[in-house]
């Protein structure tokens, strides 16, 4: 197995992030909404660069 096959991998994570995520937003609209706003502020310029994250 490479990295590139890894289930983990980021690539994989992204490419299938948006579709996941419109599936909670259906099923918990509050708590999606709630955790974007959250995932918005932790991902954002600080302590380490948006690059560093």
């Amino acid at each position: 197995m490479t990295t590139t096959d890894h289930p983990t991998n980021a690539a994989i994570h992204y490419e299938t992030w948006s579709s996941k995520a419109k599936h909670m937003h259906a099923q918990a609209p509050d708590l999606s909404s709630g955790f974007g706003a959250m995932f918005q502020k932790l991902m954002g310029e600080g302590a380490l660069s948006v690059r560093e994250k």
